[in-house]
């Protein structure tokens, strides 16, 4: 499917995700807070982990054509008033089963407001985003997290 053929709209279906992580949220922010519309909030992980063990996956209702990935890690900040708990790179990986998975993304660069537009459309029903470098000793934060195309 040509990628102009492919809607762009964002999924709305975001309440039926199934995610999951690696790593124990913080008390308080649970993974589904990345997904209440609300940038004040969000995902935090307890741990102060290096790279790249960290991971995050979604399993999404049905089988879905994506062209876009939206991660806003926006707002929190060292006492210097640098940006932290962004990844300043990630993968991305596709599974038909949430067992056996493909790099589609080998390497993205990140930023606290990261969007990431894919050269070709991908049709997944799980999606995994893997940090493959990260800054020190930090937590990961995702406050809000969208993907674009055609939900199944």
């Amino acid at each position: 499917i040509p990628a102009l053929a492919t809607s762009r709209e964002r999924f709305k279906r975001r309440a039926e995700w199934k995610l999951a992580a690696n790593i124990e949220a913080r008390e308080g922010s649970p993974l589904e807070a990345m997904l209440d519309g609300d940038p004040n909030t969000g995902y935090f992980t307890q741990g102060f982990k290096p790279f790249p063990v960290e991971w995050l996956t979604i399993e999404l209702p049905a089988a879905s054509t994506i062209v876009g990935i939206e991660i806003d890690s926006r707002g929190e900040k060292f006492k210097d008033g640098k940006d932290i708990g962004w990844a300043p790179a990630y993968s991305v990986e596709v599974s038909d089963d949430g067992e056996t998975w493909k790099k589609v993304v080998p390497s993205v660069i990140g930023e606290p407001h990261a969007r990431l537009n894919l050269a070709s459309p991908i049709v997944a029903r799980h999606l995994r985003i893997a940090i493959t470098e990260k800054e020190g000793w930090q937590p990961w934060v995702i406050k809000e997290l969208n993907l674009y195309g055609e939900e199944g």
